[in-house]
């Protein structure tokens, strides 16, 4: 599973993969970043609209844009309901930039812009379940992922760790030495009494 880092749930171990910078979502007919460049200072107090609250994402924007989202009362139960309130003309938002890939402009109604100087963004990482007995398949998954990130985002030096900078060893030990008793982690198949 792909998550927004830091996890605070102990039970889930993490592997940070890449930094995903966030692009300003606004009306094509009336851009808030003309220019092209977005600039936080320079965006309205009025019209950020937000996820409902419990959305990571929400947070993150709130954290990025300060109290700008604090006059808003508009929300959106996702980022697909959020893209088509903003093609409405109903206001702006943050959008993840993978969020914008592809037939993301609802028939030419909302553009995107980049932030000028350093973006604001997030941290992706790979999630799994400590108990999950695949440590060594997803520390295969996360190189892949680290050799090939999606477009627009970066490998960071933390990226270089697994399991949010800590040592995944540990990890990958206890999933060999249970392969080395057991080596499938899943029952085998039921045997049937048919021919």
């Amino acid at each position: 599973m792909f998550l927004s880092l830091p996890v605070a749930d102990p039970q889930i171990a993490t592997a940070p993969l890449f930094f995903e910078p966030f692009v300003l979502a606004q009306p094509a007919d009336r851009p808030l970043a003309a220019d092209g460049a977005a600039r936080i200072a320079e965006l309205p107090r009025d019209g950020l609209l937000l996820l409902e609250d419990g959305h990571c994402l929400r947070d993150q924007a709130l954290d990025v844009c300060g109290t700008l989202g604090l006059g808003g009362k508009r929300h959106s139960t996702s980022l697909e309901t959020l893209r088509q309130m903003i093609a409405a003309g109903a206001g702006y938002s943050l959008f993840p930039r993978l969020a914008t890939l592809g037939e993301a402009s609802v028939g030419g109604l909302v553009s995107y812009a980049g932030f000028a100087g350093t973006p604001p963004g997030r941290m992706v990482g790979l999630a799994w379940r400590q108990s999950d007995p695949r440590a060594e398949q997803f520390e295969a998954l996360r190189r892949v992922l680290l050799d090939h990130p999606p477009p627009g985002t970066r490998v960071t030096a933390d990226a270089g760790r697994g399991d949010g900078g800590r040592d995944m060893a540990p990890a990958q030990a206890k999933f060999r030495a249970r392969t080395r008793a057991d080596p499938s982690p899943y029952p085998p198949p039921a045997r049937g009494g048919g021919t």
